[in-house]
């Protein structure tokens, strides 16, 4: 008798290891990146979600992770405060709930507004509901305000090179692209650099060299970034004309779409220009066919004879149309025009003078992509 008791004792101390019996507690008041980082990050796994992300006014840090916890069981990671700008909330505190979707680095879920009690959600206390990983590390959601739906975005900021937190390095946080129009000033978006606390391009796949930016114009999304002492050879593209343009003309964009997935050599794109004028009839715009992914953002825009005739700046964006339309748009694509850039690089103290240059035969788009790719660089955003 005495032995069976022993045995029974012996399987239910192994189920009691071996099993768990509880989700984990909410995390408390001390919760901080961190304990995130000690508790729940410092594993080897894959999961790109993971991490701690800010928002893009640096209001709040939050730590994603993986829901083993005692509230929300349907979905499958949470995102609790770990630094907070905001009074109403503080470490610890669930901000952001996500379940993941049948299509790759998509997730449903929602991003509380206010702080409430952990276990009653209200819908007008809740903003956006599709969460798109971008890039690795920029997660893009949809932010309705008083009716107004926004584009918003979260930042990764961990994992790091050192799995302490703490860099040797600065890590890249998100990309674009841009392009020499002299030895050492760049072209690139605006909404590329702004709110970057550091810069850096990327030269021929291996040059790097901060940057700065010393001029800018947010309402047209276009930036001049400059850079001192570099030893490139760079061929600076010739700036075109767009009385020139018309309908239907073929052109080209090189960049760095996607250079996490993609591979950090500059990519040749081809289209047409659908419209000379961009999305209502914008005459700042083009509306181009040419596909554009994320990293393209300040690539130029080159017509057949390799000039310059605007900046890529947008794609119409698919998760917001289809919440205001119902449908995707199909290689809806936009870029600003030339005239738009002369006009920011007038506005430089010393300014700068372009020599006219005569047209020339039509190129090859290999061609087209020997020449800019002497000029093309990568504007990496670096961690704060």
């Amino acid at each position: 008798m005495k032995r069976h008791v022993y045995f029974i004792f012996i399987l239910c101390l192994i189920c009691f290891i071996t099993i768990p019996c509880f989700a984990l507690p909410l995390p408390d008041k001390d919760f901080s990146r961190e304990k995130a980082i000690q508790d729940f990050l410092t594993t080897d796994n894959k999961d790109l979600i993971e991490g701690i992300w800010t928002t893009e006014n640096d209001q709040y840090e939050l730590a994603i992770i993986k829901n083993t916890f005692s509230v929300e069981k349907g979905y499958d990671y949470l995102g609790f405060i770990t630094q907070s700008n905001d009074s109403a909330w503080s470490p610890g505190a669930l901000k952001l709930q996500l379940k993941a979707s049948a299509a790759s680095k998509l997730y449903i879920g929602s991003l509380h507004e206010y702080k409430q009690n952990l276990l009653i959600f209200t819908e007008n206390k809740l903003t956006g509901n599709t969460f798109r990983l971008m890039d690795d590390n920029t997660i893009t959601y949809i932010q309705t305000t008083q009716n107004k739906k926004e584009i918003k975005h979260l930042y990764r900021i961990y994992p790091n090179d050192k799995i302490d937190g703490k860099n040797a390095t600065l890590k890249k946080v998100g990309s674009g692209s841009g392009f020499f129009i002299t030895p050492n000033l760049i072209i690139t978006n605006h909404h590329v650099i702004d709110k970057a606390k550091n810069i850096e391009i990327v030269y021929n796949n291996d040059q790097k060299i901060a940057a700065t930016v010393i001029a800018k114009d947010a309402a047209n999304d276009l930036a001049i970034l400059k850079v001192d002492d570099f030893k490139g050879s760079v061929s600076p593209l010739f700036l075109g004309n767009t009385q020139n343009a018309k309908d239907g003309d073929a052109v080209y964009a090189v960049g760095f779409p996607m250079p996490s997935m993609l591979g950090d050599k500059a990519k040749l794109s081809e289209g047409i220009i659908n419209s000379i004028t961009g999305f209502k009839d914008d005459v700042r715009m083009y509306q181009i066919s040419i596909p554009i992914q994320p990293g393209n953002s300040g690539s130029p825009l080159l017509n057949e004879k390799g000039q310059v005739i605007g900046v890529v700046t947008a794609s119409m964006n698919g998760a917001a149309t289809m919440l205001f339309t119902g449908t995707i748009p199909q290689n809806v694509n936009f870029a600003v025009k030339i005239n738009y850039i002369q006009n920011l690089i007038s506005t430089l103290p010393d300014g700068l003078y372009f020599p006219a240059t005569e047209p020339q035969e039509n190129l090859t788009p290999a061609q087209i992509m020997n020449l800019a790719k002497k000029a093309v660089v990568e504007v990496q955003i670096k961690e704060k």
